[in-house]
């Protein structure tokens, strides 16, 4: 799978000729992965042509190269989540949807979005075909409900049914995407989420460091514990928070 990588430069805002043509594309196939011959189409522009804005877009970041002669286009927010992490994902085939759901929260939550990252078998590079992707969103506000805050999560995520349809149908993932949503206030207190993040997590977006805050206090209090993380034989793992534990004693994080 070949997805042109996203470099930050002076470029990155389009020049006028290539901005007309991102914004007939956008028009055309919001999240929806299109071929090289509906480009042309939709551009009204000979293959030669269309070829050159679709690979200008990739460079510049405004578009990802799904597969030969398939590619989606991204929403102007795209460029905010946009980023280094991108080389911490070991599986690349979950790039597309991980760059779309971002931007899809960044697009609801607008201003309260405060951060988004990765969590789990996608983070640890060991997703199979039919792994969740996890997601922990943090937000300024949120419903207090979990099925307001699971319409939330519907809301952003449907758009981007065609695009998990075509990494089924080609590349034979089915990526159901599953978000944590916490408030800003919630996410302060210690996640049990976050004893598993410290050891793989990829953080797509995070307003002042929030969350690389509250993942480095954590990990500097297990630190000051005493704390090991075991693994075990079955490749699963536990924490063992302090070397010596009295009966009947608490340990808080």
């Amino acid at each position: 799978m070949q997805i042109v990588s996203y470099m930050q430069t002076e470029q990155d805002w389009l020049p006028a000729w290539l901005g007309v043509r991102y914004l007939k594309l956008l028009r055309a196939f919001h999240w929806r992965p299109f071929t090289v011959a509906e480009a042309r189409e939709a551009l009204s522009e000979d293959k030669l042509r269309a070829g050159l804005v679709l690979h200008e877009l990739c460079r510049r970041g405004w578009a990802l190269r799904l597969a030969r002669g398939w590619y989606v286009v991204l929403s102007p927010h795209a460029q905010l989540v946009r980023g280094a992490w991108e080389g911490e994902v070991r599986q690349p085939e979950y790039l597309p949807v991980i760059v779309a759901a971002a931007t899809r929260f960044l697009e609801l939550l607008s201003g309260d979005l405060v951060s988004v990252a990765v969590y789990g078998s996608v983070a640890r590079g060991e997703a199979r075909a039919t792994s969740d992707l996890d997601l922990l969103v943090v937000s300024e506000r949120l419903p207090s409900s979990y099925p307001a805050r699971a319409k939330l999560a519907v809301a952003a995520l449907n758009p981007l049914r065609d695009l998990k349809l075509w990494l089924w149908e080609n590349r034979g993932l089915y990526c159901n995407v599953e978000a944590l949503m916490l408030t800003r206030a919630e996410a302060s207190a210690t996640q049990p989420i976050y004893l598993d993040m410290l050891n793989a997590s990829i953080i797509v977006y995070d307003r002042g460091s929030f969350l690389r805050a509250v993942l480095a206090r954590l990990s500097e209090k297990l630190s000051r514990m005493g704390a090991e993380r075991v693994a075990l034989p079955s490749g699963g793992w536990f924490w063992r928070l302090k070397p010596r534990v009295e009966r009947g004693e608490v340990v808080e994080l």
